[in-house]
This record gives C-alpha cells, structure tokens and sequence, in this order.
C-alpha cells in the first residue's frame, strides 16, 4: 500500500456489500533491516499411554432424549450442570486416556481449559495436538491428556446453549 490508497471495511451481505469504513493510508513505512529470531518451539508434554488413568465421558440429552427433563436437557454421564465433585481428580504429571461418547442425535465440541490433549485414532496413533474435539452423532473417540496444571478446570461443550443447559463439569488437577 502506498499513500493515497484506502483500505474498505465492507460486511458482506445476500443483496450487497455494505460499507462498514474507510481508512486512508497516509505516509510510508521504511522497510525493517532487523532479524527477528523464530519463537522456540512450544514444549509438549509425552503422554504415558501405558499407565494412563481410564475414564469414560458419557454425553446424553437432547429435546427428545428419554434421558432429558425440563431441568436436565444436556448431561455428562447420567448428570445436568455443575456438581460440588468433580468428573475425575488427577495428579499433577498424570495421563488420562478419556473415551468420549456422544450417545446424542447431535454435534458436540466438546473443550478442556487449562490443558491440551491428543485424539486418539482408531489405529491408536496420536492425532492432533488440542483442546476442543468435534463428536458426530453417536460417534466416540479416546483422547490422551497429561494433566500438568493444577487447579480446577472446566470441561464442556462448546455449543454454549448446551453448556447452559447443563453440559458441564470439571476436573481437578493436584
């Protein structure tokens, strides 16, 4: 860009863009001579596959779900909302291979704060590297987590009107 030119905000709609701004570009930038050295790559931690810690995460509910009432539309094993224990206590350094089941006619995302996990693919190799993974319908799958950050963290789903509706709970980390 040069002095003179503009830089359009537009929002894009079915009929037409619709014009949100202008911004008029002034002056010039003299080009950077410094070398700015690469991050160092992030530390991530090895999962201890052999020992992890078993756990399943049962996801129910739906308007139509038998399990479903007026009070609990969305659970996590049999339970809507927030509960004084949480879903599983780990130590810090542990792993915990987390079988996630979506037994729902629907999308979930389901997200961990505080820490990252591995999917888990069907041939038991380690997939990407998160913390939100996607379920389909009926669809299940394993995720390995080293739980290295004390303190009490949310687990939910991040379709936030199934959170609100009781799709939550929480894991604590010694």
């Amino acid at each position: 860009m040069v002095a003179g030119d503009q830089i359009r905000i537009e929002f894009v709609t079915r009929e037409e863009p619709y014009e949100l701004g202008v911004i008029p570009v002034a002056g010039s930038v003299a080009p950077r001579d410094t070398d700015i050295p690469a991050l160092p790559a992030n530390t991530v931690p090895v999962p201890d596959r052999d020992n992890a810690m078993a756990a399943e995460l049962l996801m129910q509910g739906g308007a139509m779900s038998p399990v479903a009432t007026r009070d609990a539309i969305w659970l996590f094993n049999g339970q809507s909302g927030m509960t004084d224990e949480p879903f599983q206590t780990y130590e810090r350094g542990q792993t915990a291979r987390i079988a996630i089941v979506n037994d729902t006619r629907f999308f979930h995302g389901i997200h961990l704060h505080g820490h990252h996990f591995f999917e888990v693919g069907d041939d038991g190799s380690l997939g990407h590297y998160r913390d939100t993974t996607l379920l389909a319908p009926n669809q299940k799958t394993d995720i390995l987590c080293v739980f290295d950050n004390p303190g009490k963290w949310l687990l939910h789903c991040h379709m936030l009107g199934h959170q609100a509706a009781g799709m939550k709970t929480w894991v604590e980390v010694l």
